[in-house]
């Protein structure tokens, strides 16, 4: 944050004349120099509400920001945006969590802090700006609440010399901000949308062509996440449980209750295409794709029987599925102006070998425990066979739900007549 750093400038200056006569000051000498600047901080942070004058430092609550631009691009993403009349209340309420000085001929600070919650209002106006294929453009007004904000700065101030005074002058700051959450409502007079224009138009005969063209464009999105959709990262696809049963087996057999916790799944992003059939009449859509390696992992416990020995066991697990092939099908309903997804369904089926294996295996006693080892080695493939309906059943809720949250935002008549 440039004005903690600017405070920090103001601290240890060769001279104060320019400064309020009750703005702290720190000597460059002083062995303690990092906890008399963060004792300064404490004593200025009140005067920050209303800002200080004297030495450029602006009001923190509101923090005002007239015009801001924003101009990014990146794969399948282009940002436009002006944004003008910014307030943010909630600033002055930071902790400094990290701070490190080096005035050895290189006036080097380097801050680390922590601000709870912001609250963000602002004017926005998008246009020219891009997702996928899909040109946006809208505007209106937005709210923000923001929390758990860690801002970490470096910056850097040279010694300058006014008047047979040398002062130190803030040069330049690099700052970056990691955000737990954000939640953002939009009062519009334009709500940001898919530009009304086709993109992949149901009348298009190559409208199947169309779609595989966006969703090939889509794979580094999907797997990052679509935070502006609501869509969240598929690398890895986190599940989290299934629960597994085997009881009717003959008394030879390995009888258990199974539950895995925390699953990732990965790999999913790396799909391509086999076929793709379109039916927009009947908002109907089947498809194939190829999956070359599914990696699941996650926690696991076990307790069952085999042989009349009993199994128990809790530990760690992973399964590789190689070679694997999903059939999609997919059908939509008309509810007022919008299509939804109603119903998906997805058919995995894995041709190469499949290796799983369980870790860090527990059980109650040592003796158990070298049982059930050995027991859960010899079955650990089969306990992985098992996940597969659950996985298929997740699989069709994150297809539908994305599909859905696609739909939302973009002009269903592109790809379904209404």
């Amino acid at each position: 944050m440039k004005i903690i750093l600017l405070i920090v400038t103001c601290s240890v200056a060769a001279s104060a004349k320019i400064l309020p006569d009750d703005f702290p000051q720190c000597k460059r000498n002083d062995p303690e120099l990092e906890k008399c600047i963060l004792a300064a901080v404490e004593v200025v942070r009140p005067r920050l509400l209303n800002g200080i004058p004297e030495v450029n430092i602006p009001t923190l609550e509101p923090f005002n920001v007239p015009t801001l631009k924003l101009d990014r691009t990146a794969n399948n993403l282009r940002l436009k945006a002006n944004i003008k009349n910014m307030k943010a209340v909630g600033g002055s309420k930071f902790t400094i969590e990290k701070f490190r000085l080096n005035l050895n001929n290189k006036y080097v600070a380097e801050i680390k802090l922590s601000i709870p919650k912001l609250v963000v209002t602002a004017d926005y106006d998008v246009k020219g700006s891009r997702i996928l294929t899909l040109d946006i453009s809208g505007q209106g007004r937005f709210r923000s609440n923001i929390t758990g904000i860690t801002v970490v700065a470096k910056g850097n101030a040279k010694p300058i010399t006014k008047d047979g005074v040398e002062y130190l002058q803030a040069e330049k700051a690099i700052t970056k901000i990691r955000i737990t959450h954000a939640q953002i409502v939009i009062d519009d007079n334009e709500r940001p949308v898919a530009a009304k224009k086709p993109v992949c138009h149901y009348s298009d005969p190559n409208v199947a062509e169309c779609i595989k063209r966006v969703a090939e464009q889509a794979k580094q999105l999907l797997a990052h996440g679509i935070p502006s959709f609501g869509i969240q990262p598929l690398e890895p696809l986190k599940i989290p449980s299934i629960r597994l049963r085997q009881h009717n087996m003959p008394q030879a057999r390995f009888k258990y209750d199974a539950w895995l916790t925390d699953l990732t799944l990965n790999g999913l992003t790396n799909y391509t295409f086999n076929k793709l059939d379109v039916y927009p009449e009947e908002i109907k859509v089947n498809g194939n794709i190829s999956l070359p390696r599914l990696v699941m992992g996650g926690e696991y416990v076990v307790i069952g029987e085999f042989q009349m020995l009993p199994v128990e066991s809790t530990g760690k697990m992973s399964a590789n599925f190689t070679d694997c092939s999903a059939a999609l099908d997919a059908v939509g309903a008309k509810v007022h102006k919008r299509i939804v997804i109603k119903d998906a369904n997805v058919k995995l089926r894995c041709t190469g070998a499949l290796k799983a294996s369980l870790m860090e295996a527990h059980s109650t006693t040592s003796e158990m425990e070298m049982i059930t080892d050995h027991i859960i080695q010899m079955h650990a493939s089969e306990l992985a066979k098992e996940v597969q309906p659950a996985v298929e059943t997740a699989l069709a809720m994150v297809l539908e739900d994305i599909a859905n949250k696609f739909l939302k935002h973009i002009p269903t008549n592109m790809v379904f007549p209404i």
